[in-house]
């Protein structure tokens, strides 16, 4: 697994190294957040955002904006190094406050990208099929969507690296639209909204502008 880690200084990723090497798990140290996507973070994906409290308190004001949106994005820890070296965590999420709980809460699931594009909640009507004929098509709708891709209700099981074919009824061109499955969260897993993350693979741009549209009126 790998985490990105805010913070301004080296002490709490000192403190963090025994955990991380219990969980044969990885961490990218950033202290600036406008960085986030750029090289190296933006070509990783990860399964966790990990804060240092007291840098999120003295953060410039676009940094706490940047962090903001990733904690919606990915479960979150924050944690402060007390006097002595000695770690106090607080999980944002419903994971467990422990660092070795909110680690092994996280290897349960997909591990993802950090996305530049803004993303609105617009809920689409749609049919989803694994062949463009739609044949076996699931009925589902959109919790939120972006011009790259969108989050999708669902209780099947798509893997990632999935190809699915999608159909939107509120889109002006019924073209079918190819999409790849990024990440997915299962049902029944700690209080979520089933479903998985899509990356639009073949869409057309008179799509793209309806889209682009929509987000605008949010």
């Amino acid at each position: 697994m790998r985490f990105l880690f805010y913070s301004r200084t080296q002490d709490a990723l000192s403190a963090l190294e025994p955990a991380l090497k219990n969980h044969d798990a990885h961490c990218d140290l950033i202290a600036d957040m406008q960085r986030v996507y750029q090289p190296p973070y933006r070509e990783h994906a990860y399964s966790g955002l990990l804060v240092d409290v007291p840098s999120r308190i003295k953060a410039p004001a676009p940094d706490k904006d940047s962090l903001a949106r990733l904690e919606r994005f990915y479960p979150t820890l924050l944690l402060r190094v007390l006097p002595g070296g000695e770690l106090r965590t607080l999980s944002r999420d419903s994971m467990g406050a422990g660092i070795a709980d909110f680690f092994d809460a996280c290897a349960l699931y997909s591990p993802r990208h950090i996305r530049q594009s803004s993303r609105g909640s617009l809920h689409f009507n749609l049919r989803i099929s694994p062949s463009p004929g739609f044949e076996d098509a699931e009925q589902s709708a959109t919790m939120n969507i972006s011009e790259h891709g969108c989050f999708l209700i669902s209780t099947r099981g798509w893997e990632q690296g999935d190809r699915l074919w999608l159909h939107f009824r509120e889109l002006h061109d019924p073209s079918p639209i190819l999409a790849e499955v990024r990440w997915n969260a299962a049902w029944g897993q700690d209080m979520r909204i089933p479903g998985f993350g899509l990356r639009f693979v073949r869409i057309n741009e008179g799509q793209l502008e309806q889209i682009r549209h929509y987000l605008k009126d949010l």
